[in-house]
């Protein structure tokens, strides 16, 4: 009886110990091996694989297995692999990990946000998180995004979602998105009340957009002075230049002095030589002479006294070597003007209404047109520079009486005032029409007299009476 309630007593104990290693710790398992399983509903989820099971929150549990930590869910899902050494919460609902020395950053579904990369990482009050790598510092934001790499000295986020950062004690700013808007190369930077940044580089002097995507002005200069119109001028080693008000350099900074024309052309003075540059800054009018002035608006005459040299721009900065006095035409006001030996026709405004192509360039009046040469053959030209006769000649003569006789290779023919052929091209000798409109050609070695239509006509001959 003794032996019998003896084996009971046994048994029971031993079905007790059986229950109890299996017994529930909140939701983990643990079995008589000491492996740990995560439970839902009283049931497994997972095999019982893991030394340590915590409860992590947000549906996670912190794992451990073989000394290395990684997470898996409620539902006994795998979240990450169990690598880590450490594996912590965040403030901003985040979670730190650390594998080999390198610490990295997990959303909160344990996705990741930052692999393990830095040697430091160490939480602000300001949300701001800075971390480290070689002896580098820089920054992450409240989300664990890095906003700042890790290669300065220094790193300071600021309230306007910029970082001052420093290298080698230089300045610089990096902005929200990563991107660096001032390399550090700056001794001070101040933000200043009227929407500019002032950047200063030992003694040199520049400026910036508040924003600071803009470099207005670069750090270069002894002294720069804002005008009304927000153009910049900047001196340096008793040099003058001008940028615009978007940093675009307008003038370079290599003029004894330098002066805006009301139309945006600066005039420019360089070793006490004058000249004129576009509103772009671009040198159309060489600095080079000694006197410069604006025969008409857009006419401009440059001397050069030693060699008492004349020469001529138009405000396109076109150059001649020659515009004779303009001239009032019923088509309008125009002067000779002669480019690189050619000789054309120029409009008040300095366009060329006839190009300059021209050997030589003489005005019909009458007509309201040019006389032309160009490689030895002769045209009509218009005043808008259309060619007005339908053929090219060796020669064309004055016009009489409407015509003008004109020649190809060795033969003659006249025209009328449009430039077309009127009398063919046939006569070995022709004569000007004289006013009464009559000529005297040869032909076949025959003389005659024609009239403007090329019709013989009878000439009258005194008698011996008279």
């Amino acid at each position: 009886m003794k032996f019998i309630q003896s084996l009971l007593c046994f048994t029971l104990m031993s079905l007790l110990s059986v229950c109890t290693a299996y017994a529930q710790e909140g939701e983990v398992s643990v079995n008589p091996e000491g492996k740990k399983a995560i439970l839902k509903q009283g049931q497994p989820v997972t095999e019982y694989l893991f030394d340590e099971v915590t409860k992590f929150g947000n549906g996670l549990y912190v794992v451990v297995r073989d000394g290395k930590r990684g997470l898996v869910s409620e539902e006994g899902k795998q979240v990450t692999m169990t690598i880590y050494d450490r594996v912590e919460p965040l403030k901003n609902g985040k979670i730190l990990v650390v594998m080999a020395g390198k610490t990295g950053i997990l959303n909160a579904d344990g996705t990741t946000l930052t692999p393990p990369k830095y040697d430091v990482l160490v939480m602000g009050t300001n949300g701001f998180s800075q971390v480290q790598v070689q002896g580098k510092l820089g920054l992450l934001n409240a989300y664990g995004q890095e906003i700042v790499h890790p290669e300065y000295d220094e790193v300071r986020p600021l309230k306007n979602g910029m970082t001052e950062v420093k290298r080698n004690k230089k300045i610089g700013y990096v902005g929200s998105s990563a991107q660096e808007l001032l390399p550090p190369i700056y001794d001070d930077v101040r933000f200043l009340t009227n929407g500019r940044v002032e950047l200063r580089r030992g003694s040199f002097l520049g400026y910036a957009t508040s924003d600071l995507s803009t470099i207005l002005v670069p750090a270069e200069f002894e002294k720069v002075t804002f005008l009304a119109d927000g153009k910049a001028m900047v001196q340096k080693g008793g040099k003058t230049g001008y940028y615009s008000k978007t940093g675009i350099q307008l003038v370079p900074p290599i003029y004894d002095q330098a002066r805006f024309f009301p139309d945006g052309k600066v005039y420019v003075t360089l070793n006490r030589k004058n000249g004129i540059l576009t509103s772009e800054g671009k040198e159309f009018v060489p600095a080079r002479y000694d006197n410069i002035r604006f025969e008409r608006t857009h006419i401009i005459r440059a001397e050069i006294n030693a060699s008492r040299t004349v020469e001529y721009y138009t405000s396109q900065g076109t150059q001649y070597q020659s515009i004779e006095k303009f001239r009032n035409t019923t088509a309008g006001t125009f002067a000779l003007a002669q480019r690189q030996g050619k000789f054309g026709l120029l409009d008040t405004m300095g366009v060329e209404r006839i190009v300059c192509e021209y050997d030589t360039l003489t005005s019909i009046d009458s007509l309201g047109c040019f006389r032309a040469v160009k490689q030895a053959k002769a045209f009509l030209v218009n005043l808008d520079g259309t060619i007005r006769t339908t053929d090219s000649f060796d020669e064309i003569d004055v016009f009489v009486a409407q015509r003008a006789r004109v020649k190809q290779g060795t033969l003659y023919g006249y025209i009328d005032i449009m430039g077309n052929i009127v009398i063919p091209i046939r006569y070995t000798l022709a004569e000007r029409f004289t006013e009464q409109g009559q000529a005297i050609v040869k032909e076949a070695e025959q003389s005659i007299t024609i009239d403007i239509m090329g019709n013989p006509i009878q000439v009258a001959i005194p008698s011996e009476k008279q």
